[in-house]
């Protein structure tokens, strides 16, 4: 059987960087890349079933990362 699960945004840790890459006067200065992280063995929701997969497939720690560029 197949469950559904969702990431509790509360067990997300989100950091916002720089960008790096080309931008003018204004380059390094807004913050426009995100990254966000999972971290799979630390979550109290996650069926130990489905952290074992994931864990097996993506590793210890699901990292994300958004990266904008002008």
């Amino acid at each position: 059987m197949v469950g559904e699960w969702s990431v509790p945004e509360d067990e997300v840790t989100f950091r916002f960087t720089a960008s790096g890459g080309p931008g003018g006067q204004h380059a390094n200065r807004s913050n426009t890349k995100v990254e966000a992280v999972f971290d799979v063995d630390a979550s109290p929701t996650m069926p130990s079933g489905m952290q074992r997969r994931v864990r097996a497939k993506l590793g210890p720690a699901v990292r994300v990362t958004v990266d904008e560029e002008r």
